[in-house]
């Protein structure tokens, strides 16, 4: 008896595959409709059974943000720090820093977060910069 329940709700869940396959590429290719429910239902089976990759993936990215501003924090506090324990540079050296401080301040940006220390280090940063250009100082 059981079996033969499961072998009829088999036959079903083919019948009714069988007639939305059917009707899903007949009402995909008609041009006054554009509905595909079988489309549609495998779009939301796919993202379903993708919910934990995708927040994965989110969660992922996330890190990977922080821990690109944190370098780039790092790379910025660190050279300010070199230039006043009075270690000189080259011209590229601080093109390269400016192009990190450019670089935090739009990931900064598009993730609506706040700058702190890092501005403050960069001003001084700014400030030897443009000595060593008026005096042609850099290493």
């Amino acid at each position: 008896m059981r079996g033969e329940i499961v072998i009829e709700m088999n036959e079903g869940i083919q019948s009714v595959i069988a007639v939305l396959t059917s009707v899903g590429i007949v009402v995909e290719f008609t041009p006054f409709f554009k509905i595909n429910p079988v489309s549609y239902i495998l779009k939301k089976l796919g993202t379903a059974m993708n919910k934990d990759i995708a927040e994965q993936v989110a969660k992922l990215a996330h890190q990977m943000t922080e821990h690109e501003i944190d370098e780039l924090r790092w790379n910025i506090l660190n050279f300010a720090n070199s230039c006043r324990n009075g270690r000189k540079h080259s011209k590229d050296e601080f093109e390269h820093v400016i192009s990190d401080h450019s670089k935090y301040l739009k990931i900064l940006e598009k993730h609506g977060m706040q700058n702190g220390q890092v501005e403050t280090d960069y001003k001084f940063i700014e400030r030897v910069y443009h000595k060593c250009m008026d005096e042609n100082d850099f290493l």
